[in-house]
């Protein structure tokens, strides 16, 4: 199971420390977050020794969602050194595409940022 991030200090660190990928939801147990769960567990087994992978829930620190301006369920975003180089809003609810879609973008946003 992927480390649930669960308080500010922790974020603050955790996107500090490197290349991350954290996945926002809005709601624990809606089918979106499940499956986007799925998602990112096939993520961080491919991106395992480059890219660390964390998740927040709304419930858990809703001010976080308010200063990252989390719109979507799920909103992932990407950090390298503090500052987000990435995000996407939403899933197509296609495996395939999905993690095609998440793979390459990933890929190509730590290329570009020289990781």
């Amino acid at each position: 199971m992927t480390e649930e991030i669960k308080g500010f200090t922790e974020f603050k660190e955790s996107i500090e420390e490197g290349p991350i990928l954290i996945a926002f939801f809005k709601r624990r147990e809606s089918r979106k977050t499940r499956y986007a769960l799925m998602l990112i567990e096939d993520i961080k087994s491919y991106f395992k020794n480059v890219l660390k992978v964390k998740v927040v829930f709304e419930d858990t620190l809703p001010n976080l969602f308010k200063s990252e301006e989390i719109v979507g369920n799920p909103h992932f975003k990407l950090y390298i050194n503090g500052t987000s180089v990435w995000e996407q809003i939403g899933c197509l609810m296609n495996y395939d595409n999905d993690i095609l879609v998440l793979k390459r973008s990933i890929r190509e946003a730590l290329k570009s940022s020289n990781v």
